[in-house]
């Protein structure tokens, strides 16, 4: 098993005062082979005299959640969600109801063409035939299915239900990938 490696990589090569005495510092660190037996990242502690906190990105480049412990005075690394798997099974959703039978509806016609020509290519369209007086918007009739009338009711989970979970520390011999990262403290 191999030690924890990690490379800093400053934005300023030393800490910068934002106050009466207190300092910050910037930059990257690259986690190249994280081990649960944390190592002091001196590319930090010792351009500080005092690092009072580090806080870093959210996640690192390659996914994983950083976080900084102080008493080992490192980033302590995280996968982002415990792996998990619920048991049961989604039951799909069930119409309750009827479907209408087909039934007629009435064709109005406006402007723009003759309405008897109107009628005679909708006639066609719809595989009937123009009757009576073709002036009237009531001679050509089209079919419809309809619109069905009932409820669906929502898909059903039966099973286990599983909790949000913790996210579990990192095994050992993993490349975290680099974290941005923001240190205060004295110097």
């Amino acid at each position: 098993m191999a030690d924890y490696a990690s490379t800093v990589t400053l934005d300023f090569p030393w800490a910068k005062k934002i106050g009466s005495a207190l300092y910050i510092l910037s930059g990257k660190v690259n986690v190249t082979n994280y081990n649960q037996v944390l190592a002091e990242i001196t590319g930090i502690t010792r351009k500080l005299r005092r690092v009072y906190n580090v806080i870093c990105d959210g996640i690192s480049a390659n996914g994983f959640v950083p976080r900084w412990d102080r008493t080992a005075k490192s980033i302590k690394c995280f996968y982002p969600t415990k792996a998990i798997t619920p048991a049961g099974s989604v039951a799909a959703p069930v119409f309750t109801g009827s479907a209408l039978a087909a039934h007629d509806h009435d064709v109005l016609i406006t402007g723009g063409q003759a309405a008897g020509e109107a009628l005679q290519q909708l006639a066609s369209v719809i595989g009937k035939t123009a009757a009576g007086n073709v002036t009237d918007t009531t001679a050509v009739q089209g079919i419809s299915a309809g619109t069905p009338a009932g409820t669906n009711s929502a898909p059903t989970f039966t099973g286990t239900a599983v909790a949000a979970q913790a996210g579990t520390e990192v095994v050992n011999v993993v490349a975290v990938g680099e974290i941005n990262f923001v240190a205060y403290g004295y110097r």
